[in-house]
């Protein structure tokens, strides 16, 4: 258990680092999308899926807001993503130990 949740946080940590980090050394439009493409893809998954993830979008918004549901949802997804990915990647590693 312990070594699966060093598996986790470490790859929590590396998708934190690699979405903003490289955004706030270097500001261009590569490093911009990494983050806005690891939200809002989601938000277009939940939104298909018929989920109201989006605020209310005024004249004057530059992008559409996310409310509370969106952002459970960016949660929660990511947080699958990497469980699974830490779950295989154990699993891998103790099939190569017997």
């Amino acid at each position: 258990m312990k070594s699966y949740l060093k598996i986790v946080t470490s790859l929590v940590a590396i998708h934190l680092l690699v979405a903003i980090l490289p955004s706030l050394l270097i500001e261009n439009k590569i490093t911009a999308s990494i983050i806005y493409y690891s939200i809002f893809y989601v938000l277009q998954i939940a939104s298909d899926l018929g989920l109201a993830v989006f605020g209310v979008i005024t004249e004057d918004t530059f992008m559409a807001p996310i409310n509370l549901l969106g952002w459970s949802f960016i949660i929660l997804f990511w947080s699958i993503v990497h469980s699974l990915l830490g779950y295989i990647i154990l699993r891998m590693f103790r099939l190569n130990q017997r």
